[in-house]
């Protein structure tokens, strides 16, 4: 008898505990989902990549980043969202399609297409950079990101370390840590993931700049130094520095090679001893031209060389298409070249912008720089095409009662 009252409080306990846990196994209901976005309209049937859009709905999230906005599959930056707007721009690679809002896991998409307008041979002005007016400061980009600091902040104050970066998707400024070189740096490149800046007219402080620790550090210091407007570029994996004037003009090239910290000499340029050229890279290549031999009032030049990387050699091209100048700009988009501006006699500032092609070896003229006559216009090439800002051109408003030889906007160009 003792035995079964055992056994039926084992049982008991037994369907206890089975019941207890399936009970409490069953999973509490899910909670509703949030109402679906939706969109009514947006402004602008059709715009251009890099331009404002307005897109206006229902159920947004307030908090932008929770907010995916696409333009026919590409993801688009948001510059500002409430529950029922959001504020988006363009973004680049956008085809014509269907805008999408996704928020949580709930998506939204328009009614009607977006068209995207494709710009040809056409200057847009973006955001110019906060704190402006920077006469000789150097620059470099690095991806879709531009670079730029040091200088002088003529004439609202002198030397300064400010270094700045900017966003060319989001076509905003954000201060960075200042230039721990000399404030007068007049030139600058990037080699992969790193920027550098030169001091070339000074002691040649070179520095180095490391966008993911935003920290400058001091490198091997540049061979030959004590120069005035030389130039500066690099290609995948080694920068190249040269030219320019010490008193006499020079045609000499220098190679820094990054992982041994070291400057070796290259062959010298081709050409004439030449001071204030412009130059850009493409692939393999870089090119160089236009000029003063002599000084800056003295022999203009539209002469125009090739260098190759690999090789360490020179090939003369086609002159340059403009008429001979000197404090030009280069700048590359792709497989295309471009050079302008600067100037042809101390009096003459120039705008023309040419195209070059090396397939062709040819030049084309293109639209004039919107910017204005100027020179010593910084250019950059980045990933998300080539821009040109800065400068000294005529006087140029930049508070009441203040004006200044020293424009601070900057320009994108769309070629096709």
């Amino acid at each position: 008898m003792k035995k079964i009252s055992s056994l039926i409080l084992i049982l008991f306990f037994l369907f206890a505990c089975k019941k207890s846990v399936k009970d409490t196994d069953t999973p509490p209901p899910p909670p509703p989902l949030p109402p679906a976005p939706t969109i009514t309209q947006f402004a602008l049937e059709s715009n251009y990549v890099d331009s404002v859009v307005t897109i206006t709905g229902t159920h947004f999230s307030a908090n932008g980043d929770s907010d995916v906005v696409k333009f026919n599959g590409t993801v688009a930056i948001v510059k500002s969202a409430t529950t029922t707007q959001i504020i988006v721009t363009v973004p680049p690679g956008a085809t014509s399609g269907k805008i999408s809002v996704r928020v949580g896991t709930q998506t939204a998409t328009s009614a009607n297409d977006f068209t995207v307008l494709v710009r040809s041979n056409e200057w847009v002005l973006r955001a110019p950079m906060p704190n402006g007016l920077l006469k000789d400061a150097a620059a470099f980009a690095i991806g879709d990101k531009l670079y730029v600091g040091s200088g002088n902040k003529y004439p609202l104050g002198g030397s300064t370390a400010e270094f700045w970066e900017y966003d060319t998707k989001t076509d905003s400024w954000t201060q960075k840590a200042d230039y721990a070189g000399p404030a007068n740096t007049n030139i600058g490149f990037s080699i992969g993931s790193k920027g550098y800046f030169l001091e070339t007219s000074g002691s040649g402080s070179f520095s180095e700049y490391d966008p993911a620790t935003d920290k400058w550090t001091q490198k091997k210091t540049l061979p030959n130094s004590g120069r005035a407007n030389p130039i500066a570029f690099a290609s995948a994996t080694k920068g190249y520095y040269g030219l320019g004037t010490t008193g006499v003009v020079k045609k000499d090239l220098w190679e820094y090679d990054p992982s041994t910290d070291t400057w070796t000499q290259k062959s010298d340029y081709p050409g004439l001893t030449t001071s204030d050229a412009a130059s850009f890279v493409i692939g393999n290549y870089v090119y160089v031209g236009t000029g003063s031999s002599k000084s800056a009032s003295a022999t203009n030049l539209k002469e125009f060389y090739q260098y190759d990387f690999a090789n360490d050699s020179w090939t003369q091209k086609a002159n340059f298409g403009g008429i001979p100048r000197y404090s030009a700009v280069g700048f590359s988009i792709d497989s295309k070249g471009y050079m302008g501006t600067g100037r042809a006699t101390p009096g003459q500032w120039l705008q023309d912008i040419w195209e070059y092609d090396p397939l062709s070896d040819t030049w084309t003229q293109k639209a004039d720089f919107t910017g204005g006559a100027a020179f010593d216009i910084l250019g950059f090439s980045s990933t998300n095409g080539g821009y040109l800002g800065f400068g000294i051109g005529t006087n140029y408003m930049v508070a009441p009662g203040i004006s200044s030889g020293v424009y601070f906007d900057l320009w994108r160009y769309f070629p096709q």
